[in-house]
């Protein structure tokens, strides 16, 4: 079954059996923007702007979030794979393009459904740029810079072999920019 809603943020919701219910990932997003995760989100955006020479677009992640398409698409993968969740960010906020893709997750023992939120501010993150989007080696090298020396020395960044494809690439750099986030933001 396939559900579009037109709301605020344009949503394509599709429903497949055995799939975690999607939350109000808006509210995720402004719910995660507080404390420590306020501070780091803020200062890895003003480094990855400052790398990048990108300014950061001066929207709250959640005017982002509920100004981007969002499309909730079926699982990849089947019941039991690795594969959990993920998405994707593309466009570009400034160009009125900007689109959220959030891949649903089977149900499982685990309470995943929280995965969807921390699914949906990273990938509100790469739309933060004031044109563009920020990609995962530039988040990632923005990720590395924060780090103490120390830090830096057990948090080395991917180095992806030269033959990887580009979806190899990205997601080295997407999970080690991730991995670091979520040490903020739970």
């Amino acid at each position: 079954m396939i559900t579009t809603t037109t709301t605020r943020s344009s949503f394509l919701s599709v429903e497949p059996q055995n799939s975690i219910p999607i939350p109000d990932l808006k509210k995720g997003i402004e719910d995660e923007m507080k404390g420590d995760c306020a501070k780091y989100v803020n200062q890895l955006l003003d480094a990855v702007a400052k790398n990048t020479r990108v300014d950061r677009s001066k929207l709250t992640l959640s005017d982002i979030f509920s100004q981007s398409k969002l499309n909730i698409l079926p699982p990849r993968g089947r019941p039991g794979s690795i594969r959990i969740g993920g998405g994707e960010a593309t466009g570009s906020i400034s160009a009125g393009t900007a689109t959220i893709n959030i891949y649903q997750m089977y149900q499982s023992v685990f309470d995943l459904q929280h995965l969807y939120v921390l699914q949906a501010f990273h990938e509100t993150i790469h739309l933060s740029a004031s044109s563009g989007a920020y990609t995962d080696e530039q988040l990632a090298n923005a990720a590395f810079g924060l780090l103490t020396p120390e830090e830096q020395k057990k948090n080395k960044l991917p180095n992806p072999p030269a033959n990887a494809s580009a979806y190899d690439r990205a997601d080295a750099f997407s999970h080690y920019w991730d991995g670091l986030l979520t040490t903020h933001c739970k």
